[in-house]
């Protein structure tokens, strides 16, 4: 479940970050467009391109916007879409250096054609940046070719052959300098990843009980202290459970410390596993389990504790060799917070409930402040005597 909800958060940071790279490049369409209009109010260009162009700007934008703001992108086998976002804004870029009329303002739209490859930067290794420029570089030579072909008026074999030589080697040297920077980039991004992980592990580990894989004392007592603080500034109150496994050291004197082991775990498991969400779970030291219950009053709490007790009390383990098989039982104290009282004082009251479940023959819930809990079911014999055997 912590790592669903870690990858879910991971990649909706990533298309956080892929708008954002789509909002910078609709800042970059808007400076060309400035140039647009300025050639269209110099007379270089006919009305209805500065309509075409600007039309088309906004709906490659939109459209690569829905995409990533719908999350279609995470079906592509590159979600990031830099290849496509950077060819498709070469579209209605060619389209102004069609019609354009003076050579040098063909040269200056030529020039801001660099501009997408510079945010290919952020997406494109060393290959996929010269397969981008190339690409840019072939619908360039096309659009010299239809010129050639139907306005050859308009074309200057020497000059535009130059700027043809210097617009190739401007292309080569931003592809490669583009892919040594990603290349930067994606090692890095790796490195800081394997970081998040091993800040992750290392977190795991010092809140987390090795045996049983639920929180240990540490965190189970910081989040006690987070929600006395909560409850203090007039939030709902909450409840803690102690529990304790009955008759434990008869366990590991029995059927030895390996099978105390297994007991443990699966007690664990099965507690842990029928607990809310927002409920938090732990060992607390030894056999013992401490359970926080936000939002929770005593007489739910109480139903919840009995039913825990009785998930308990259903499991089995085979013993080895003739030791037969195991069957284990908890007793469990509650006690609700009380306005105004320390943390320690509601877990000292719910371990005093616990001892009084215990001495009045385990396999039960006990209530603080009330002799016993309405929601314990009493499931084992009361012993002749109390605590037989020890806790």
């Amino acid at each position: 479940m912590t790592g669903d909800i870690q990858r879910e958060d991971h990649v909706a940071r990533q298309q956080a970050v892929r708008l954002r790279r789509s909002a910078m490049g609709l800042g970059a369409y808007a400076c060309t467009l400035t140039l647009v209009l300025a050639c269209y109010l110099a007379g270089q260009l006919p009305g209805w391109v500065l309509t075409a162009y600007t039309l088309t700007i906004l709906f490659i934008n939109a459209v690569f916007f829905l995409l990533i703001r719908g999350g279609w992108n995470l079906r592509l086998r590159r979600p990031d879409m830099t290849l496509e976002q950077t060819l498709a804004s070469v579209v209605p870029g060619l389209l102004v250096i069609y019609f354009v009329q003076d050579a040098l303002a063909r040269a200056g739209f030529l020039l801001l054609a660099l501009v997408p490859m510079a945010f290919g930067i952020l997406g494109l290794n060393t290959r996929r940046s010269l397969l981008t420029g190339l690409s840019i570089y072939a619908s360039y030579v096309a659009l010299l070719g239809l010129l050639a072909v139907f306005e050859p008026q308009r074309v200057n074999p020497v000059g535009d052959g130059i700027l043809l030589v210097a617009f190739l080697a401007a292309i080569l040297q931003i592809s490669l300098l583009g892919g040594y920077i990603n290349g930067l980039r994606q090692k890095l991004r790796g490195k800081n990843e394997a970081l998040n992980e091993a800040l992750t592990t290392i977190e795991d580990l010092v809140n987390h009980d090795e045996l049983t894989g639920t929180y240990n004392r540490r965190y189970l007592l910081d989040v006690i202290e987070r929600e006395t603080q909560r409850c203090s500034r007039g939030a709902a109150t909450f409840t803690v459970g102690i529990f304790d496994v009955d008759h434990f050291k008869r366990v590991n004197d029995t059927h030895g410390h390996l099978m105390g082991d297994r007991v443990l775990a699966a007690v664990a498991a099965a507690i842990d596993g029928s607990v809310r969400r927002i409920d938090c779970f732990g060992r607390y030291g030894g056999e013992e389990f401490l359970l926080i219950m936000p939002q929770t009053d005593l007489h739910g709490a109480g139903i919840k504790a009995d039913r825990l007790r009785r998930a308990v009390a259903g499991l089995r383990f085979e013993g080895e060799g003739d030791a037969g098989p195991v069957a284990v039982t908890i007793s469990g104290g509650i006690a609700e917070y009380q306005p105004g009282e320390a943390f320690t004082r509601t877990l000292s009251r719910a371990d005093d409930a616990l001892y009084r479940a215990k001495d009045e023959g385990r396999n039960r819930v006990v209530a603080a402040g009330a002799d016993r809990n309405p929601g314990a079911v009493d499931d084992s014999p009361r012993p002749a005597s109390a605590n037989p055997a020890g806790p």
